[in-house]
């Protein structure tokens, strides 16, 4: 009996995994993680390759994901971000981070995003690479939901449970069909983030904070900051639930950060198509090009402004 469930879950994992190929894996590889690498938060190793929700990735000097870079560059822009950024279970050439480098040859793009960070650690990088590059004009930092409290631990894993159910995600596609078909994820995640998002709540006030002080970091560099919201999948599924970036959008432009809320970019398509499967905010092919092409047309309007005020 145990040999013939054996056998029946293994032709499952291996029929999933033919007829479901955009099924991801999850998990990151903990080796890959520094203690204290930018202050208090952890960083990735630099010079180094890992595997993230299944797709090996390269880090670069500073244990940034690497990016393909232009030989010679008049700037450099700073991305900060968490799992969403950094582009988990997508192709180095298809991140957004790389989309918009292509798209800017002249200028170097740091992809400074780390699993798992919240607002804090967006400061703490900032904080850390700000010192010794001069040349940094732009600091645009990719918020998502659960910024305001950040996510990574390891500590859980020491459980059996959670030791099982961490092998699973890295390994099991049967698994993610199982989890994917019979729990919301995707709302689970939401609901539970957007409870955050009310004036005076300590989280939502301190991840408001960060960005203030991030905000004085670029005055004092003369870098502009732009705040890039990204939406969750639930969010484009069920109307109404824009109160968190109706609240964010709110407290940045009293304090003069400038922001774009991509929420709308997200609807020309089904909800799903722009996220990982069963995913509530990691990006697809199809998000990661999306949000590409959002924060192009707005780079490309802010300097064409920046260009006529010059000519005047």
């Amino acid at each position: 009996m145990i040999l013939a469930t054996t056998f029946l879950l293994v032709v499952l994992e291996f029929s999933v995994r033919l007829f479901f190929p955009e099924i991801n894996y999850q998990g990151n590889e903990r080796s890959m993680f520094l203690e204290n690498r930018f202050g208090e938060s952890m960083g990735l190793r630099p010079d180094a390759s890992g595997t993230f929700f299944g797709k090996t990735v390269h880090t670069d000097m500073n244990g940034f994901r690497q990016l393909d870079i232009p030989a010679q560059h008049d700037q450099s822009w700073l991305f900060v971000g968490d799992s969403v950024t950094f582009g988990v279970a997508v192709d180095d050439d298809k991140i957004f981070p790389q989309l918009v480098q292509n798209r800017f040859p002249h200028t170097r793009v740091w992809n400074a995003a780390v699993v798992g960070y919240g607002a804090n650690d967006y400061l703490n990088v900032v904080s850390a690479f700000a010192d010794g590059h001069s040349d940094l004009e732009r600091i645009i930092l990719f918020f998502c939901l659960n910024d305001v409290y950040g996510n990574l631990s390891f500590d859980a894993d020491s459980s059996p449970i959670e030791a099982s159910l961490s092998f699973l995600r890295r390994n099991s596609k049967l698994y993610q069909l199982l989890k994917g078909t019979f729990f919301d994820q995707s709302r689970k995640h939401a609901l539970h983030d957007i409870s955050y998002f009310e004036d005076r709540n300590p989280n939502f006030e301190a991840a408001v904070g960060a960005l203030e002080n991030i905000k004085a970091i670029a005055d004092e560099l003369g870098a502009e900051l732009l705040v890039v919201i990204v939406p969750y999948e639930y969010q484009l599924r069920v109307d109404g639930l824009r109160a968190p970036q109706a609240l964010l959008t709110k407290r940045l432009a009293e304090q003069g950060i400038a922001f774009l809320d991509l929420y709308e970019a997200f609807e020309s398509a089904r909800s799903e198509d722009y996220f990982l499967y069963g995913d509530p905010m990691h990006l697809s092919d199809l998000g990661h090009k999306t949000v590409a092409d959002e924060l192009m047309d707005e780079l490309m309007d802010e300097l064409m402004d920046e260009l006529m005020e010059r000519l005047q």
